[in-house]
Order: C-alpha cells, then sequence, then structure tokens
C-alpha cells in the first residue's frame, strides 16, 4: 500500500496581503523602552493584519516592536504595535519578518500604502 502524499503546508492567513506602493514607508523598532534604532530597510507588503518588512538585523519570533507606517502625502506616521511572527534569513544579511500588529490596521490607511485591486 502507498503512503498518501503529506500535504503542502496551507496558507495560515485569513486575510489578503497586498504589494506596498512604491512611496510608501515604514519603520520598525524593538520595544526595549528607549527610542531603539529603525531597523526596517523596506515595506514588502501590507493587511489589516499586518506587514511584510525587510529588516537589517533579525528579530526573534514573538519579539515586540513598534512598526511605524507613513504615505506619500501623510504629516506624520501612523505606529501600530505588533509582535514578530516569523523570520527568513535572506541569505544576504537582511531578515523578510512577518509583522502581525495588535490592531487592525483601516481600509483608508491600506488605500493609502498599498496596490488595491480596483480602486
Amino acid at each position: 500500500m502507498t503512503q498518501p502524499k503529506t500535504p503542502k503546508r496551507s496558507e495560515r492567513r485569513v486575510v489578503h496581503r497586498y504589494g506596498a506602493k512604491e512611496t510608501a514607508r515604514a519603520s520598525c523598532r524593538e520595544c526595549t523602552g528607549g527610542a531603539g534604532s529603525d531597523l526596517a530597510l523596506s515595506l514588502l507588503d501590507l493587511s489589516e493584519e499586518g506587514a511584510g518588512l525587510l529588516l537589517s538585523e533579525p528579530l526573534g519570533c514573538g519579539q515586540l516592536v513598534l512598526v511605524g507606517l507613513q504615505a506619500a502625502g501623510w504629516a506624520e506616521e501612523v505606529r501600530i504595535p505588533g509582535m514578530v511572527a516569523w523570520a527568513k534569513d535572506d541569505h544576504t544579511g537582511r531578515w523578510r519578518t512577518g509583522v502581525l500588529f495588535s490592531r487592525p490596521l483601516g481600509l483608508a490607511a491600506l488605500r493609502d500604502l498599498c496596490q488595491l485591486p480596483g480602486l
């Protein structure tokens, strides 16, 4: 009898991710009590529940962070607390990192920061 193939790991996200606009900017700082250095090199993608970031240093799963998001035309960045959900070395000294926000990002902010289909 042949063994059934192991199913591929399923996608755990329940909301869609959108590519960030070229004009969108992000910052990411560890929540260590001080200001901390900005580790974000770029904003890769975004959803209502989290962000994909490219960081200059690795952060551990569960690490608390403060993510700042700024769209073209905004006077100030929006800061959202979050938690590192995963991090992966891209083998060039940078880290692709997923952050889960502590509160949802609104649709208006998503429109300003992302390439939303049909909008």
